[in-house]
């Protein structure tokens, strides 16, 4: 519901296809986990052949809605692909933190890409901001750029880029979430979905898209930030 207008998933989007267009240019791109089909569509729009692998059926029928071409639906490693397919992209966008085994996914990832082909994954950052809203998304961790490097390069890989995003949203977080939730002061039930991804398109929400835009310009200009509350990776596989 909140996706087509949210701050969040259009500044992470955005990210993602900058990065997609500097090291893939274009080809088939497997969007694992792929949820309701938001970045493969925002990727199949700037002439990606996205496809999104989501087990859920639900997930399947939004992407489709929402006028993504190519669906998979299962695990990726139930994904029969032709030798001659040539997959030169992989990405995982806030998945692995879902998966108990993230080594386990990404070695999965790894089997069905190209020599040389790349990965781009994004996950929530540092175990500080740890709150009950991702106990509520099902999450097992967060990361640091060491962490996240760490299991990337386990499972094949060769780090080409990695950094920190939404830095502004650090501190909201930390003194909102994360701190009453240590304190035992957060509730649990409390649905601050549309508040979060600014829906209402108040002062704060612009302010927001705002400190957002220039965020994008810096990124894509090579500067980067040394906190956020999320992380991006792309990696070559060798």
């Amino acid at each position: 519901r909140v996706e087509k207008n949210s701050y969040w998933f259009n500044h992470r989007n955005d990210i993602l296809v900058h990065l997609a267009k500097k090291y893939s240019g274009n080809g088939i791109f497997l969007d694992v986990g792929g949820g309701n089909g938001v970045v493969s569509k925002a990727l199949q729009n700037e002439g990606f052949n996205s496809v999104v692998i989501e087990p859920g059926r639900v997930g399947c029928l939004n992407s489709k809605e929402r006028g993504v071409e190519n669906i998979f639906c299962g695990e990726i490693q139930d994904l029969s692909l032709h030798p001659d397919v040539d997959i030169k992209s992989i990405g995982a966008f806030d998945v692995v933190e879902h998966v108990a085994d993230d080594l386990e996914i990404l070695n999965n990832m790894n089997m069905k890409l190209n020599k040389n082909g790349f990965l781009y994954i994004t996950v929530p950052a540092f175990n500080s901001l740890w709150s009950n809203a991702d106990v509520i998304a099902g999450h097992f961790r967060r990361y640091t750029k060491r962490s996240i490097s760490k299991v990337v390069e386990d499972a094949g890989f060769e780090i080409v880029e990695i950094g920190y995003f939404f830095s502004f949203l650090f501190f909201p977080i930390l003194l909102l979430k994360a701190i009453p939730a240590k304190l035992g002061l957060n509730k649990k039930n409390k649905d601050t979905t549309q508040r979060d991804h600014g829906t209402n398109d108040g002062l704060l929400t612009k302010l927001a898209k705002r400190r957002l835009k220039v965020e994008s310009k810096k990124l894509k200009k090579g500067k980067k930030k040394w906190l956020g509350s999320s992380i991006f990776v792309v990696a070559k596989k060798i």
